[in-house]
């Protein structure tokens, strides 16, 4: 019985490996990135510090001691420069 056994799941395995198998049909994907929400500044510097709200955005330069507001596209709208020593005059405080 044990002899039979073995010899019909050796024909299923023989039988199962032999067929044809239908082939896939591969649809390859294409992927593009795009950037939406960009904003470029001329700016040289090493900025650290970001914010932008309204149209209007911020950024400061701790190596260069520098704030700088620019526009939605791009453009330096003012650029200010605080001493690095000495006595800083907050108008908030």
């Amino acid at each position: 019985m044990q002899h039979l056994t073995c010899t019909f799941l050796l024909a299923l395995l023989l039988f199962g490996a032999c067929q044809t198998k239908e082939k896939t049909k591969e649809t390859a994907l294409h992927f593009q990135l795009e950037i939406l929400d960009s904003i470029q500044v001329a700016y040289l510097g090493n900025p650290r510090t970001f914010d932008f709200k309204n149209g209007k955005g911020a950024f400061f330069d701790m190596g260069a001691n520098e704030m700088v507001l620019f526009n939605e596209a791009g453009e330096i709208l003012k650029q200010v420069s605080y001493p690095k020593k000495g006595q800083v005059h907050c108008a908030m405080c």
